[in-house]
């Protein structure tokens, strides 16, 4: 259970550290404890609680296992695939260290961070929902939510899959790498 830092608002330095279901419930539990005389707040009454999660807390967050995300490879059409959830093997299966970018929310895209500085092995353009264009994707990259509180990643609905499955189907909106572009040579004038 995730631990909640429960301020009692009217006294601004008084902190009472409870581990409770969500913010609601913690800051219940301050006010049972403080109605208890378990909180030696003396000579004050209907005091208001106000709870936020304890930041020491948030590696304890159960985060699910395995995500289901939607995989959009290098020149070929984007397929659901299920991952393990960590770092870790997210970091394993890209190849490299990865970089979140924001597409809607509460989608991100999840790509190896080196790959967009490299401008290599062009994959898709990004554009938003508007059709209006963002970013252009570097190799392989995939597509998942990000949890309310950002701090660990959730599966795609099967709407979401359904979605971005159409909206990244054609490998051929990609275009050339303005690297492959050839520029016109400038003439030079002959200055003496």
């Amino acid at each position: 259970m995730p631990k909640y830092d429960v301020t009692v608002t009217e006294l601004a330095c008084a902190v009472v550290t409870v581990e409770e279901e969500d913010k609601e419930a913690a800051e219940e539990m301050a006010e049972a404890m403080f109605n208890r005389g378990e909180c030696s707040f003396t000579d004050y009454k209907d005091l208001d609680f106000e709870a936020e999660l304890n930041p020491d807390a948030f590696y304890e967050i159960q985060e699910p296992k395995e995500i289901t995300v939607l995989m959009v490879p290098n020149g070929k059409p984007p397929k659901p695939q299920t991952v393990e959830n960590s770092m870790r093997a997210i970091n394993r299966m890209m190849g490299g260290f990865v970089e979140i970018y924001p597409l809607e929310i509460p989608t991100v895209i999840i790509w190896i961070r080196r790959k967009q500085f490299d401008k290599t092995e062009m994959n898709r353009m990004i554009y938003d929902e508007k059709g209006h264009y963002r970013q252009t994707a570097y190799g392989d990259f995939f597509l998942c939510n990000l949890s309310e509180n950002g701090q660990y990643f959730e599966s795609l609905t099967p709407e979401q899959v359904r979605k971005y499955t159409q909206r990244f189907e054609r490998p051929s909106e990609m275009r050339t790498s303005p690297k492959d572009q050839k520029s016109p040579k400038k003439k030079r004038d002959n200055v003496r």
